[in-house]
């Protein structure tokens, strides 16, 4: 697997809600959209922590229109 600062990063959202997020995510990769969580924590959840939901420039337009959907926008 190629690593992750081989790529132009782009941040598409950004959540308070970890669950929300993976679910997002998951939702990406499905799509077969690479994703990256940003400022995540494996060990504590804090209570208004902003996750940035990042993924590869040249994908960023087919993710929107996956989150958008996802969304309900």
């Amino acid at each position: 697997m190629e690593a992750y600062h081989e790529y132009q990063w782009v941040t598409v959202r950004t959540y308070t809600d970890r669950i929300f997020a993976d679910l997002i995510a998951n939702e990406l990769k499905t799509h077969g959209v690479e994703t990256y969580l940003a400022n995540t924590s494996n060990v504590l959840i804090i209570p208004g922590d902003r996750i940035e939901l990042k993924v590869k420039e040249s994908d960023v337009d087919f993710a929107l229109e996956i989150i958008e959907e996802q969304e309900g926008l």
